[in-house]
């Protein structure tokens, strides 16, 4: 825990790390919707944006993945972006050109534990992602949703088993106007 908390989220921050479990004394209440995940989140790209104080030192191999993954993530969001374009019968430069020269890209890092109470807990309540691509990498399960929105969706928790996701949200530059005709 102590390795975590050097990175852990500021009050008026989005990024670094959090823990997101919610405990109740009320936790057999049907109605009841809680939150059970540790998680890390970062600002990826563009480089210069990156808060550095947040970047885990430990493994020393790190950084230098996570700039990898970064790195290949951004040619399949690009690719991602060029395939929805010509399955639209436009050109297929045609979001990427507008995407901006400084897309933004987040990667969050979810761990689910084991919960004793999985009913009435969510790892993530029901959300939609705001990011205009949303790459995901889940441990043993792979799912799809709808073409061009961001259906509601959620993280079940699981009593005997813990999970782990890698989520990577791609957007474009700020003030960047995405036109679909």
């Amino acid at each position: 825990m102590e390795e975590k908390q050097k990175y852990g989220r500021a009050p008026d921050d989005t990024e670094g790390y959090s823990n997101d479990m919610v405990l109740s004394e009320n936790v057999l209440r049907e109605n009841q919707i809680l939150d059970w995940t540790d998680r890390l989140y970062l600002l990826v790209h563009p480089e210069d944006k990156r808060k550095l104080k947040y970047w885990s030192e430990n493994p020393k191999s790190f950084r230098v993945i996570l700039e990898e993954y970064n790195s290949r993530l951004k040619l399949i969001a690009e690719e991602l972006l060029r395939s929805i374009a010509k399955s639209m019968n436009l050109p297929d430069d045609r979001f990427l050109r507008q995407y901006g020269d400084r897309p933004v890209m987040y990667a969050r890092f979810s761990f689910y534990p084991p919960c004793p109470s999985p009913k009435p807990v969510h790892g993530i309540i029901p959300h939609a992602d705001g990011s205009a691509i949303t790459i995901l990498l889940q441990d043993k399960e792979i799912m799809s949703n709808g073409l061009l929105k961001s259906p509601v969706h959620r993280v079940v928790t699981n009593s005997e088993k813990e999970r782990i996701t890698v989520a990577m949200f791609c957007s474009p530059e700020s003030g960047s106007e995405i036109v679909m005709t």
